[in-house]
């Protein structure tokens, strides 16, 4: 486990590297209604598909695929899918824990682990209409660069 300290020692985050035993768990945040309609890909995951996709995501040797917690409860899952020196972010927040400061802490901890790992570019897609996630990546240093889904990007 990596733990990171965000803006304040109460937004101590940790990165679990997610295991098959939270295909329940990620699958409830996949299926959220609210993280639905902010994804690119809007429809119902059943849990056949999501046990084929999470199969094939945890042995890729491209993406990392963590649970994140706080104060030992899981909070959220972030995903790091990596080609050469980029990665493409993706972070779901716990639906009952929006709202609580913890997207800035999550970005910052996934920038530091690129980092660590040796990448030096993030890219993350992001609906215009969410205007919180906007705002927590133009906070963290993301660059829009394109105008359609507002695809930002993070030297880092």
């Amino acid at each position: 486990m990596i733990g990171y300290v965000g803006l304040a020692e109460a937004n101590h985050l940790v990165l679990r590297p997610a295991s098959f035993a939270d295909a329940e768990y990620l699958l409830y945040l996949r299926n959220d209604r609210e993280t639905r309609r902010q994804s690119i890909q809007q429809g119902r995951v059943t849990r056949a598909q999501h046990a084929r996709w999470l199969r094939k995501t945890l042995a890729s040797g491209d993406s990392l695929l963590f649970v994140v917690q706080h104060g030992g409860v899981d909070i959220g899952s972030a995903r790091l899918d990596c080609k050469i020196k980029a990665c493409e972010m993706t972070l779901t927040i716990e639906p009952a824990r929006r709202g609580e400061g913890f997207m800035g802490p999550l970005i910052e901890a996934i920038k530091a682990e690129a980092t660590r790992r040796g990448y030096s570019l993030l890219r993350t897609q992001v609906r215009q209409n969410n205007v919180r996630s906007l705002r927590g990546f133009l906070g963290a240093g993301f660059l829009p660069t394109s105008d359609e889904l507002m695809i930002l990007e993070a030297t880092l």
